[in-house]
């Protein structure tokens, strides 16, 4: 057992410079349910550090105060057996257990990451050096003082409320690299450059070879665009057919461009330029090939509320899962992101206590703990998959449908636009579907 595990009262244990009961001391002035669960989270926070044996690293992260509240929700839920069913009760066990690893998976010495899938098997400096490798130095420089400079991302600054000298530091890079969804409106207009066609090739070509020197799998696109964090900078990679859509559309005969793509164009460098900026993801810690699994779905909508919702199609099932939290808990996710600085990237605490305070506890912790369907598919470990696998394809509303009382649940049917008997009809089938989950 190591030393951390040994330590009797866990109200000595500290995340950064504050205490474990300090943190939900202030969490329950936020969040009532907080303040009344207070001794059972304590405890279940305990049997959590114990039972998987967690390394003192582990307390180094503040953010990993907040995935131990939503853990500890989740492992005191599920010890609560009363009248509840045997299949509800393994399914809350098995959420809490999935949850719980996916946290302390990277410090556990008992119950450590078990199969994760990642993009990318390369250290830190090995992708770093393949990026350089194809990278486009004069375009990456070109689009870095459109980033910089441009209009669209001036207001985008605005609404994150970065003031002077409070940016991240983070570099463009383009990439020479492409596959046929990226190219498809390339030298298709009537003046566009003799020569067109080869270069396309080329960039689908090296998009290929690039995928495979980074040891992605097979099942894993090559994407329009993507941060990762290498070395300690972000570096936000575009491919370069999406820079050149932004940054010259006429030169590379762009046919597209009047049809609102480069608008698109833009709004995807919005969306990981907000990912350079902060994150309100949780768990693990960046810059390593572990990944950060815990409130990825919420980063994600954070960076589409500021850059301005273009990717429903792309995260269709993270909108809809945001759409199911906010339908049945009667409040606005984007209402609460942009009530922050950075959406919420430099008050993470109070960010998620307040979606506690709007959600409860068990709810929102499995909203953190649900990925959009492409992390599932290419970058996570087992345990995240599980929860995935749990909460996918309406199971997630399912478990909030069952987490309401009666009286919420009547509520929740009342106020929804229709005829009151759609309503009965609804209600009794929502009846009968509550009573076989449960």
């Amino acid at each position: 057992m190591s030393e951390i595990c040994k330590a009797p009262p866990i109200a000595e244990l500290r995340f950064g410079n504050f205490r474990v009961d300090e943190f939900l001391d202030t969490a329950s002035e936020i969040c009532p349910e907080v303040s009344d669960k207070k001794d059972d989270l304590l405890k279940a926070s305990m049997d959590l550090i114990s039972s998987h044996n967690v390394e003192p690293e582990f307390f180094g992260a503040e953010d990993n105060a907040i995935g131990l509240l939503f853990a500890a929700a989740l492992h005191d839920e599920a010890s609560r057996v009363g009248n509840k069913s045997e299949t509800r009760i393994n399914r809350e066990k098995a959420l809490a257990g999935n949850f719980a690893r996916t946290l302390f998976g990277p410090y556990s010495k008992t119950h450590p990451h078990e199969d994760v899938r990642e993009d990318s098997r390369l250290e830190p400096k090995e992708r770093l050096e393949l990026f350089r490798k194809y990278q486009n130095p004069e375009l990456s420089q070109r689009l870095h003082n459109w980033i910089i400079t441009s209009q669209e991302m001036q207001e985008l600054r605005d609404q994150l409320q970065i003031t002077n000298g409070q940016e991240q530091h983070f570099e463009a890079l383009v990439l020479s690299i492409g596959q046929p969804l990226h190219t498809k409106g390339l030298g298709k207009a009537p003046d566009s450059p003799r020569g067109m066609a080869g270069y396309v090739e080329e960039l689908h070509g090296q998009g290929r070879t690039f995928m495979a020197e980074q040891l992605a799998e097979e099942r894993y696109p090559l994407p329009y665009a993507w941060v990762s964090s290498l070395q300690g900078v972000s570096y936000l990679c575009i491919a370069e057919p999406t820079a050149r859509i932004i940054l010259e559309p006429e030169a590379v005969g762009y046919q597209e461009a009047k049809k609102g793509d480069a608008a698109i164009a833009q709004s995807l460098v919005q969306h990981e330029f907000i990912h350079t900026q902060g994150n309100i993801d949780i768990g693990n810690p960046a810059d390593t090939n572990i990944g950060r699994y815990l409130g990825v779905i919420l980063e994600e909508y954070r960076a589409e509320t500021f850059s301005g919702f273009k990717f429903r199609s792309a995260y269709s099932d993270l909108y809809y899962n945001v759409d199911v939290a906010e339908e049945m808990r009667s409040f606005d996710l984007s209402e609460l992101i942009r009530f922050f600085p950075l959406g919420g990237a430099q008050n993470k605490a109070e960010f998620y206590v307040l979606l506690a305070a709007r959600m409860g506890l068990v709810s929102t912790a499995m909203l953190v703990g649900l990925l959009p369907e492409h992390y599932a598919d290419s970058q996570s470990p087992q345990s995240s998959r599980e929860i995935h696998n749990t909460l996918r394809d309406g199971g997630f509303r399912d478990e909030l449908m069952l987490s309401m009382s009666e009286q919420e649940f009547e509520q929740y049917v009342s106020q929804k636009d229709i005829s009151e008997d759609a309503k009965l009809d609804y209600l009794n089938w929502l009846a009968e579907v509550r009573k076989e989950l449960a």
